[in-house]
C-alpha cells in the first residue's frame, strides 16, 4: 500500500479550504444575498398586488355607488323637469284660457258698442226718412220733427 504523503494531504485541504472559502466570500454570500433581496421583493409585490386588489375593489364600490347615486338623482330631476313642465302647462292653458275670456269679453263688447252704435244710426235714418215722407205728405215739418225726436228719445236700442 502507498504511503499517504501528509505533506501533500495538508495542502490538498488548504487548498480546498481556500477555494470554499473564495467560493463562500464571492459566490454563495452574495448569491445568498440576491436570493433574499429576490424573496423581499416577491414578498413586496404579493403585498403590493393584495393591497391593489383591495384598492380596485373599493374603487369599483364607490364607482357604483356613485353611478347609482347619479342614477337616482337623475330620476328625481328629470321627475322634477316634468313635474315642472306639467306646472308650466297648466299655468300656460290657464293664461290662454285667461286671455281668451277677456277677448271674448272684449269682442262681445266691441259688438255691442257696434250694436248700438247701428242702432242709433238706423234710428236717426228711419227718423230723418219719416220727417221726409211727413213732410212731403203733411207738410208739418217743425211739429213732425219734435213728435219724432221725442219718439226717438222714447225708444231705446
Amino acid at each position: 500500500m502507498e504511503l499517504i504523503n501528509y505533506s501533500s494531504l495538508f495542502i490538498q485541504t488548504i487548498n480546498i479550504a481556500i477555494v470554499i472559502f473564495v467560493l463562500w466570500k464571492f459566490l454563495f454570500v452574495p448569491y445568498l444575498a440576491f436570493l433574499d433581496k429576490e424573496a423581499k421583493k416577491r414578498e413586496t409585490l404579493e403585498k403590493n398586488t393584495k393591497e391593489s386588489d383591495t384598492i380596485l375593489k373599493q374603487a369599483q364600490k364607490e364607482a357604483k355607488s356613485i353611478v347609482d347615486a347619479s342614477r337616482s338623482d337623475a330620476k328625481q330631476v328629470a321627475q322634477e323637469i316634468v313635474e315642472n313642465a306639467k306646472k308650466e302647462a297648466v299655468q300656460i292653458t290657464q293664461k290662454a284660457s285667461d286671455e281668451a275670456e277677456v277677448t271674448r269679453k272684449q269682442a262681445a263688447s266691441d259688438i255691442e258698442n257696434e250694436r248700438k252704435l247701428i242702432a242709433r244710426e238706423l234710428k236717426q235714418k228711419v227718423l230723418d226718412i219719416a220727417l221726409k215722407m211727413n213732410a212731403n205728405l203733411f207738410g208739418k215739418d217743425e211739429a213732425n220733427a219734435k213728435f219724432l225726436k221725442q219718439s226717438s228719445q222714447d225708444i231705446h236700442l
